[in-house]
């Protein structure tokens, strides 16, 4: 069975936004976290990353496309991340033509990282995005990365194995400006994305 992301797979090469996946699993304060730096071993408090690269030993984030910065760096070919997203039918904010895989961002992400955004499905409203989670969660069929409104998504595609661990990725490719930003999170920014002690996705964070 192929494994998802739930998440924004964007979050390595733009900024993060901590996606809205809900609420705790295990782990410690984010004093484990930023103190791992140095290559200290701190599984349970880093989202079940044994060996956590703080911001501190990363080096200063590059402009985008000008060096071969990890956290930045182009694909060398077109890579296909498909969406699920809730867009309301009365949202008249995206100019004529443009829509939730056709808009200024994605062609942003296109042409300068070859990142495709294609959106396998929308909805109109809350209730009925949520129903179409639930049925790709029942049915084996999430797209790559879907923003949930809380953590029950999260737990039930974990524990029926549709996620995978983000843990080591997130922790080679984030940028530097990215793991400052979980840094401040007291440790709930990994708390948040973990089940079982793996790190699934990103989560929204508001203080």
């Amino acid at each position: 069975m192929k494994k998802k992301f739930l998440s924004i797979l964007l979050a390595t090469s733009m900024v993060v936004s901590l996606a809205a996946c809900g609420s705790t699993a295990t782990g410690t304060k984010n004093g484990d976290a930023a103190s791992a730096g140095s290559g200290a071993t701190s599984g349970s408090g880093t989202g079940g990353i044994q060996k956590w690269v703080g911001a501190a030993d990363e080096k200063e984030d590059s402009t985008p496309g000008t060096n071969d910065d990890r956290a930045f760096k182009k694909f060398d070919h077109v890579v296909e991340v498909h969406i699920g997203e809730q867009i309301d039918a009365a949202d008249k904010t995206l100019p004529k033509g443009d829509s939730a895989d056709n808009n200024q961002y994605t062609r942003y992400l296109l042409d300068n990282y070859n990142i495709k955004i294609v959106a396998d499905w929308t909805a109109g409203n809350a209730a009925d995005f949520q129903q179409k989670v639930s049925l790709a969660i029942a049915s084996a069929s999430l797209p790559d990365a879907v923003v949930v409104p809380n953590r029950n998504y999260l737990v039930q595609a974990a524990r029926a194995g549709l996620l995978a661990d983000m843990g080591d990725t997130f922790n080679q490719y984030a940028s530097k400006q990215v793991k400052e930003i979980v840094e401040t999170t007291n440790g709930r920014a990994f708390t948040n994305a973990t089940v079982d002690d793996v790190f699934l996705c990103f989560t929204q964070y508001n203080g």
